[in-house]
């Protein structure tokens, strides 16, 4: 019997979309920051509206660089509620994540049957911490090296064009995260300067704007600005080598205490491009993503301008970066035992994604009784009772 070569691809799209449907299905998944940034968006909504009875305390900064997530989560409660908006948010920000992959993994002609590997660290600890607007924007972040990349290989206005946008709306969805995808595609057009031995002009001046966009935040920020933070005060180097390298495995599956399976899942999946009978790429270029993340991992401190776990966050794009170093073969396409472990891939992943999901369940039936509780108390008094 011949073995259907689009089963795992097929299999790994049903994985993707069934956990992004799955969001719909809890109310109050377990991510720490997340009530902050539902009590955000509810005062953002009814100042816009002129319900809010603290508006005198506050002002409107529409000039932020978290501008995508709130602002989704906004227009999305309108229609669908703030806590439907919230799932709707976490299923845009996997999927999300997934399709921006194939973009990026496609312009670096790596192998498809690493699909899974986009999403396979998507739970862990940027997702337990609740970074909402950090996990939105890395998609985001994802489609403009993409684009990028496009542009490089075809200096047109159109390409630029459509680069520069995305660019600008990766400045809108996260601070760290435009920064981090900026340095890369920086690094790629310096990596065309050396393959090609002629000044990337073009390419370079598609950063003018962007760089404006961030000076202007900058000129904008007040004393409550990271930017206005004292250097010396909130500088803090955190884990050293050996704790990083460590943490960079489990940080994948989890934010806190491992299990001895996440680190050996992690392991697993490292391992497998070995069962794919997949090799190292000689480009140098394809190398770019994991290597500027694993400096970045093991350099950057994890306080800085007020702003912490700045290094920790990132965990999320090393299975990512890890596969685009792979080169697509096309013995493979004819390869029996290669479709199995094709396969065997996504059933790893989707084994490693549901207890997560498990564990969202299990978290959201423990706050039952506790909504019970609120929902018993008059509105204007449940601040009251959690404090």
């Amino acid at each position: 019997m011949r073995f259907p070569r689009s089963w795992p691809r097929r299999i790994c799209l049903a994985l993707v979309f069934g956990v992004g449907c799955s969001f719909f299905f809890i109310t109050y998944p377990p991510m720490i920051d997340v009530p902050q940034h539902a009590a955000q968006v509810s005062l953002l909504d009814s100042m816009l509206r002129g319900e809010s009875a603290f508006a005198e305390e506050y002002e409107l900064n529409f000039l932020t660089p978290y501008l995508l997530g709130y602002g989704t989560w906004l227009i999305a409660s309108q229609i669908l509620g703030l806590h439907l908006a919230l799932s709707f948010i976490l299923a845009l920000a996997f999927i999300g994540t997934y399709a921006a992959f194939i973009q990026l993994r496609r312009r670096f002609g790596a192998p498809s049957t690493l699909d899974p590997l986009a999403v396979a660290g998507f739970f862990g600890f940027a997702f337990e911490w609740g970074m909402l607007t950090f996990l939105l924007s890395v998609p985001v972040g994802l489609l403009f090296l993409a684009f990028f990349l496009d542009f490089l290989r075809d200096e047109s206005f159109k390409r630029g064009l459509v680069a520069a946008l995305v660019g600008a709306l990766l400045i809108a969805s996260h601070g760290l995260v435009f920064a981090y995808f900026f340095v890369l595609a920086g690094c790629f057009a310096l990596e065309k300067l050396r393959r090609t031995r002629s000044f990337p002009q073009k390419e370079l001046l598609l950063f003018v704007p962007l760089a404006l966009v961030a000076i202007l935040y900058s000129l904008r920020a007040d004393e409550l600005s990271p930017l206005w933070a004292d250097p010396r005060g909130s500088y803090v180097q955190g884990a050293g080598f050996a704790r990083r390298a460590y943490q960079l495995l489990h940080y994948q599956l989890s934010a806190f205490a491992p299990k001895a399976w996440h680190l050996a899942a992690v392991i697993a999946l490292l391992l497998s491009p070995l069962l794919l009978a997949l090799r190292p790429s000689k480009e140098p270029a394809r190398y770019l993503p994991l290597g500027f993340f694993l400096v970045y991992f093991f350099t950057v401190p994890h306080d800085a301008m007020d702003t912490s776990l700045l290094w920790q966050r990132f965990s999320l794009l090393f299975l990512p970066s890890f596969a685009l170093i792979f080169d697509a073969r096309d013995t493979l396409r004819s390869s029996r035992a290669a479709h199995i472990a094709s396969l065997a891939l996504v059933i790893g992943v989707a084994f490693i994604l549901l207890p997560a999901l498990g564990r969202m369940r299990a978290f959201d039936r423990e706050t039952e009784d506790f909504r019970a509780v609120l929902e018993a108390l008059p509105a204007e008094k449940r601040a009251l009772a959690l404090i």
